[in-house]
Parts: structure tokens; sequence; C-alpha cells
């Protein structure tokens, strides 16, 4: 009973927050109008926050389930596959951003916004880790499938 009501409480602070964020990345999409900010800035920008949010909104339906029904429902397709390698943006954001810091202090000392250029360096890592999250989360999908499709039926 308390794992369900701990699920419950997640999952609404998980769309509620997917609300929230997702305000501030429709907010954010008004930066493709400015002529000052570059499209590339604009569109990892864009694409951060709306995969967060999707990914929040994910978390909070489970976590809801789960409330309701008391299990868990296993998925391996393929929109888990998707949605945990998009996931992985934050993780490889977060934790390049101390040595890109670090970095950007060395290379431009005394700049008081060498923060934004790792900022920049660090968001451009994570999208890295998307994509190879992305390409190793779906070669395991596909190779999965050809071992599930290629094994005989057992008669018992």
């Amino acid at each position: 009973m308390l794992k369900r009501m701990v699920a419950a409480s997640v999952g609404v602070l998980a769309i509620l927050a997917s609300a929230v964020v997702g305000f501030y990345s429709i907010q954010a999409m008004g930066e493709f109008k400015d002529p000052n900010a570059s499209f590339a800035f604009a569109a990892l920008e864009s694409f951060s926050l709306c995969s967060i949010a999707a990914l929040m909104l994910w978390l909070g339906i489970r976590s809801a389930g789960f409330a309701r029904t008391g299990r868990s429902q296993s998925r391996t397709g393929w929109v888990r596959a998707i949605l945990l390698g998009v996931g992985s943006f934050l993780p490889g954001f977060v934790f390049s951003m101390p040595l890109t810091v670090i970095w950007s202090r060395y290379e431009w000392p005394g700049d008081g916004q060498a923060v934004l250029g790792a900022m920049a360096v660090s968001a451009y890592i994570g999208m890295g880790v998307v994509v190879i999250c992305l390409a190793v989360l779906l070669k395991k999908k596909i190779s999965r499938n050809v071992v599930l499709e290629n094994t005989p039926p057992q008669n018992d």
C-alpha cells in the first residue's frame, strides 16, 4: 500500500512538472524568431525541453497506472527504447557540466560569461549521448526481435 501511495504522489508531481516544463518549452520556441539567436542552439533548447516534458509525462502516467492497479507493466517496445534514448540527454548534460565549466574557466580566464560556453558544449555532449544511446538501444531492440522471430516454436 505504501508503494502505491508513493507512486501516486510521484506520478502527480511528474505530471505537474511536465506541464511546467511544457510551458517553458513553448516559450523557448519563440527564440526561432529572434535573429540574434543561433538556429542550432534554439533547436537544441527546444528539443531538450520538449524531451524532458515528454519523459516526465511518461513517468507520471506510468506511476499513476501503478498506483491505480498495483502492477507494473513491463514493456519492451520501440517507444521505451526511444524514450530512454532521448531521456539520456539530461544525464549527459548534467554529468559533463562540471568538466566543461572547468575547461571554460581555463580557456577564458576572467570572463564572466565563460559558463555559457560550457553550457553549449555540455548541450552538444548531451546530444551526442542521445545519439549513442538511441543507436545502442535500437540495435539491441532490433537484434532481440530477430532472435525472437528466428526461434522455432516449442511443442510440449
